[in-house]
Formats: structure tokens, sequence, C-alpha cells
């Protein structure tokens, strides 16, 4: 009898690679030189990043437990997308705290603000 393979640790994975994939390619949309999204809207992006991991960390959780309980396939990468998807969040809560403690980018030195 073949094992069959546990469908929300594949999600999750995928689910989970996409936040790593997006953020350099939105950054590039909205800081490149040539932006075609507004710099005033790059939070929704960061808030859809966000939901993201969100949905691969929960389906990732989900088909890990159920590939341990029906001995399904593919419990490594349900595994894997937890790690990937703490990692993130861990990164991406981490710029959040900075931020809201006030350090951000500063004017390069010897260069005056007006």
């Amino acid at each position: 009898m073949k094992k069959r393979i546990s469908i929300g640790c594949l999600l999750g994975f995928i689910f989970s690679l996409l936040g790593w994939i997006a953020i350099p390619v939105m950054q590039v949309l909205v800081e490149g030189p040539h932006a075609v999204i507004p710099a005033r809207q790059s939070y929704l992006i960061d808030i859809g990043i966000a939901l993201v991991e969100i949905v691969a960390l929960i389906l990732s959780i989900v088909g890990v437990v159920t590939a341990s309980r029906k001995r399904l396939k593919l419990r490594g990468l349900g595994i894997a997308g937890i790690a990937i998807s703490a990692a993130l969040f861990f990164i991406f809560g981490s710029v959040l705290l900075l931020i809201s403690l006030g350090f951000h980018e500063s004017p390069p030195t010897g260069t005056t603000v007006s």
C-alpha cells in the first residue's frame, strides 16, 4: 500500500516560501528606480505578507499533526514550513520593535536636513 502525502504540509511549506520571495520583489516594486507601488501604500504589502505567513503557519501545524496521526508523507516539509514562518515572524517582529523604539534610517552624515 502506497503512503499518501500530507497536502497541509506541502501547502504550508509553499506558503511559507512565498513570504521570503515576496519581500524582495515588493521592495523592488516600492523602492526601485521605476517604483510601481507608492511608498505610502507599502504597509499593505507588509500586512499581506504577514497574513500569508499566518496561513502558512496554520497549514503547516495542521499538516504535521495530521501527518503524524495518519502516517502520511511530507511531514518534514511541514516542520520546515513551521520553522520558516516562525523565522519570518521573528524578523518582522524585531524590525517593527526597532522601528517603534525609534531606530530608523537616518540621513547620511555630512548632509543637512532642512
